[in-house]
């Protein structure tokens, strides 16, 4: 289960790009949990890391500390073919 995960997880990172785990939510099949996602990060930490990415409120200013979300490392996205970048 957690590999399959993993698997969709990082795809979907090569197509979307690094996002927060509401965009993943909202845009793609994926349907995990803030936690959910915490805890595949933390299964494969040499796969994935967790960010903060930026949020903006309705007037434009930044909201801090942002919205959790994922991306991969960058080891792992250098170890992957040209092709699937």
């Amino acid at each position: 289960m957690l590999e399959d995960a993993a698997e969709v997880l990082e795809r979907l990172i090569l197509q979307h790009g690094t996002h927060s785990f509401q965009y993943f939510r909202d845009h793609t099949p994926l349907q995990l949990s803030d936690r959910a996602f915490v805890a595949l990060v933390n299964y494969y930490p040499n796969r994935f890391e967790i960010v903060r990415i930026i949020a903006r409120d309705p007037h434009g200013d930044r909201v801090i500390p942002g919205r959790p979300g994922v991306r991969l490392r960058r080891e792992q996205e250098s170890a992957l073919p040209v092709s699937a970048r």
